[in-house]
């Protein structure tokens, strides 16, 4: 018998002043928000912050769609072209209209070089849609697993979201709009566990529509809905999310037609790099041979093929064994534990990563609970190996040039980032008594 349902289910002694769970998580939802609003003045990642505020002044100047069109007359040589779906538009646009409410002149500016990069009011304006968002997500994680395993594991799986030292870094100091699709992809899991497809189909088109790496877990998520729904309950999931898709990006191409062609060529084109900083593979590889990994990911890699190229194999195979292997062992309670491992997966060994693209893992491993010790643990050691990539490729703490330590200590988090990949596929997959059959069996934590 679980020590901790059993725990809960005791009464407080009299006169006991112990809170109750939902007095429990309005304190949490205080306290967190408290922590995130103090540190919002601090101004770190300076070039994405001028990307969101110039994002919030463009679509305010020349409309949602001008947001990944260039308009020379007013970037010149600087290119403010931002490489994110339509619903973090929607988030800057609001920002960059909230603002003019008490800078009147703030649409006037003519150039993008002007705009007030060090207002206080506009950086709080930036980071609050952001802080709303993981809010939200504490509440999603308390509800789906109070449901499941009272109140107790609930608020501490809720806490160790909202007060995640990585989470907050990523938010409060770097101003990162990853909550936005790590509450969409969490609330499409738990759609998705609850069988609820057309519901499921949606919350996981905003995800996409959010940020593109919501795209690792969403194979996975098609592929167990197509497999666990009727014909009528896929046409109506697949209905719901054109219908959310049509809803989202009408604005835009009620001004530009083009707009979806544009958003596509202005995403593929950003950053194409072995390693945008991310201490994943191809990081570890790259650093050991003493190469730069942030190199373009057309270079020539193995056998004349490039590193997109091989990378893109390794993840399309490695994805299909892991599918192969679930879809085997459906009678098994369906957790959000494949979804976080196979966002892992992708951002072990996909190129273009970025420092904080695993942040979405963390919100889908507290939806388990962490009730297996496996899980606890990799929620730990991705809380701490995330938390250090930022960390050492902040220039305001580490610099512009690193030393020797620097590029040592990048190439042990990422050697940390594989272990701990390595650990998560061992407990996932149980070897096999043969030597034919990789996967066997999956792991209960016993």
């Amino acid at each position: 018998m679980n020590v901790e349902k059993v725990s809960n289910r005791l009464e407080a002694p009299a006169g006991s002043t112990r809170l109750g769970p939902w007095s429990s998580l309005v304190v949490l939802l205080l306290v967190s928000l408290g922590v995130r609003l103090a540190l919002a003045p601090v101004v770190m990642n300076w070039d994405d912050r001028r990307h969101f505020i110039g994002a919030s002044h463009k679509t305010l100047r020349y409309g949602l769609a001008s947001v990944y069109e260039t308009v020379p007359e007013y970037e010149g040589k600087r290119k403010v072209r931002l490489p994110y779906p339509p619903i973090p538009v929607y988030v800057y646009a609001a920002v960059g209209r909230t603002y003019s409410f008490f800078e009147p002149g703030f649409k006037e500016i003519a150039e993008f070089t002007e705009l007030p990069f060090d207002s206080p009011a506009l950086g709080y304006l930036i980071k609050l849609p952001v802080f709303l968002f993981e809010l939200l997500l504490t509440v999603v994680i308390f509800l789906f697993v109070r449901k499941r395993e009272g109140d107790r594991r609930s608020l501490i799986c809720a806490a160790l979201y909202a007060l995640n030292p990585a989470v907050i870094y990523d938010s409060a100091l770097w101003a990162q709009p990853d909550s936005i699709h790590s509450c969409f992809l969490a609330l499409a899991a738990i759609f998705l566990i609850d069988k609820r497809p057309a519901l499921c189909l949606s919350v996981l088109t905003l995800a996409l529509l959010s940020k593109p790496q919501a795209l690792m877990a969403a194979p996975l998520i098609l592929i167990y809905l197509v497999t666990n729904s009727t014909f009528r309950e896929s046409v109506s999931a697949l209905l719901a999310s054109g219908a959310a898709a049509a809803i989202v990006f009408f604005p835009f191409l009620l001004q530009n037609p083009h707009t979806i062609t544009e958003m596509l060529q202005t995403m593929a084109n950003r950053d194409t790099y072995v390693s945008g900083n991310a201490h994943n593979f191809w990081w570890l590889v790259s650093s050991i041979a003493g190469f730069d990994p942030k190199m373009d990911d057309s270079s020539t890699a193995l056998a004349g093929l490039s590193y997109s190229a091989v990378s893109i194999v390794m993840v399309v195979t490695l994805y299909a064994l892991t599918v192969t292997f679930l879809l085997k062992k459906r009678a098994a309670p369906l957790t959000s534990e494949p979804l976080a491992y196979v966002c892992m997966l992708i951002f072990i060994f996909a190129v273009r990563m970025h420092e904080n693209h695993a942040i979405q893992i963390i919100p889908l491993l507290s939806l388990t609970g962490l009730i297996l010790p496996h899980q606890r643990a990799i929620f730990l050691g991705l809380t701490l190996t995330v938390f250090a990539n930022m960390l050492l490729h902040s220039r305001e703490i580490v610099g512009v040039d690193g030393g020797t330590l620097l590029l040592a200590a990048r190439a042990v988090n990422s050697a940390l980032n594989v272990a701990i990949f390595a650990y998560w596929s061992w407990k996932l997959f149980r070897r096999s008594e043969q030597a034919v059959v990789f996967l066997r069996a999956f792991d209960t934590g016993h």
